[in-house]
């Protein structure tokens, strides 16, 4: 990213209100306000909804299957298929109705009642989950983690893709655990709001977790077995539900507008406008919200979460960047000027968009 793409400043051709154009108090200030402003856009995040973890301390847990015994880890062959004999199908869920197609999904399950997770630093590996889950899901409340199935894909076993239902009240999220045993394949591909990413499993311990509303997929697993432990992400019933769509108050960004809607209502600086370069360039007049890229959406997004709330109009328009090159007469003899100015096209004549948001 060019350094264009990250500017603020006034903006030419765009009128504003009748106040003097002139700061009051000298551009000083002026640019003190900018430069919070730029900061707080600077610090904003594409918010994620899903992620990828390692488990921590790297030490394996015991697992005690009842009519199989203890586990040996990582998972072997002999072992695996004990599991299978012991669990059922695992059925799909898909608008609310449940069924078992084996064509697409052959995964194998156990309920909760037929296993235990032992070890002296397994809830410590779980806390560290959770702590992981808030920071990358950017969670502002207290989360547990209860235990909803074991999981044994087999060789060829996939998924189409789904989105987990609330299966009780509290419910946010997905946590998987993937548990030691060799395989190849069995990678989950996420997918929320137009993007996508993959969620890499591996044969050593690994969670993956993501909000209840993102479509999640099982790819086919190429060889060995693929072995997690599935949990419901819950909040406490009297939080507000953190969901993948949720806007995060930005107290930076807030305090930047709310400093400048005070120095004008205080008659110490200009209601002038003021332009930000999006991260991304959009070619063509179609300009819109729904054509953003992820860093720019989120960063309009909690603008106009604020600007809504504090008064501020924000819009989205095309601007075009003049470059005027002057030959200036010096002491030491000629140089070349630079001035470079953005102005809305719509000034030069030319059909751009203006969107307001």
């Amino acid at each position: 990213m060019d350094h264009e793409h990250s500017s603020l400043g006034p903006l030419d051709g765009i009128a504003s209100t009748g106040k003097s154009s002139k700061n009051q108090t000298g551009d000083a200030e002026e640019c003190i306000d900018d430069s919070r402003l730029r900061s707080a856009l600077d610090s904003i995040a594409p918010k994620s909804y899903s992620a990828f973890s390692p488990v921590l301390p790297p030490s394996y847990p015991e697992i005690l299957v009842h009519d199989v015994g203890q586990i040996t880890l990582p998972l072997s062959e002999a072992q695996a298929k004990q599991l299978i004999v012991k669990a059922q199908h695992a059925p799909f869920e898909k608008d609310n109705d449940t069924s078992i197609d084996n064509s697409v999904r052959n995964i194998w399950e156990l309920d909760p009642a037929q296993f235990e997770i032992r070890g002296a630093s397994w809830q410590s590996q779980l806390d560290n989950m959770l702590s992981a889950v808030r920071y990358y899901l950017d969670i502002g409340v207290p989360i547990t983690a209860e235990i909803h199935k074991m999981l044994i894909y087999e060789k060829g076993a996939t998924s189409k893709a789904n989105i987990d239902t609330a299966k009780i009240p509290g419910m946010l999220g997905t946590l998987v655990v993937s548990l030691p045993s060799p395989h190849e394949g069995g990678n989950v591909v996420v997918r929320h709001c137009g993007f996508e990413k993959t969620l890499h499993t591996k044969k050593d311990m690994t969670c993956a977790f993501w909000y209840s509303e993102v479509s999640h997929q099982v790819l086919p697993v190429m060889a060995g077995y693929r072995w997690v432990l599935t949990y419901n992400l819950m909040v406490d019933s009297a939080d507000e539900l953190p969901t993948a769509n949720s806007i995060p108050d930005n107290l930076w960004l807030r305090s930047a507008l709310q400093s400048w809607s005070r120095a004008v209502e205080d008659g110490l600086m200009a209601l002038s406008p003021r332009y930000w370069l999006l991260h991304h360039r959009y070619p063509g007049a179609d300009l819109s919200h729904q054509r953003l890229g992820a860093l720019d959406r989120e960063r309009v997004r909690q603008l106009k979460n604020i600007c809504t709330e504090l008064g501020f109009d924000l819009f989205l328009v095309t601007l075009e960047k003049e470059v005027i090159y002057q030959k200036l007469k010096t002491d030491a003899g000629f140089q070349l000027g630079i001035t470079t100015q953005f102005t809305r096209a719509a000034a030069h004549g030319t059909v751009r968009s203006a969107y307001l948001i």
